[in-house]
């Protein structure tokens, strides 16, 4: 996996970002530890938890 330099920060990112939303909603620890284990082993280091509500949890509320 190729790294490169975030903006003007000095920060070495993996050009892919690892996206977990679904943790611990639809993915199970099990399965959410070995994709992070995975996607390290593969040079990535870079990914991200957003704590956002889909429409459907919102039109509920």
């Amino acid at each position: 996996m190729q790294i490169r330099t975030l903006g003007r920060s000095g920060l070495a990112v993996s050009e892919l970002c690892l996206g977990t939303m679904s943790f611990g909603n639809t993915t199970s620890e099990a399965d959410a530890i070995r994709m992070i284990h995975q996607f390290k082993e593969q040079g990535g280091n870079f990914w991200i938890r957003l704590m956002c509500m889909s429409l459907a949890v919102r039109k509920r509320l």
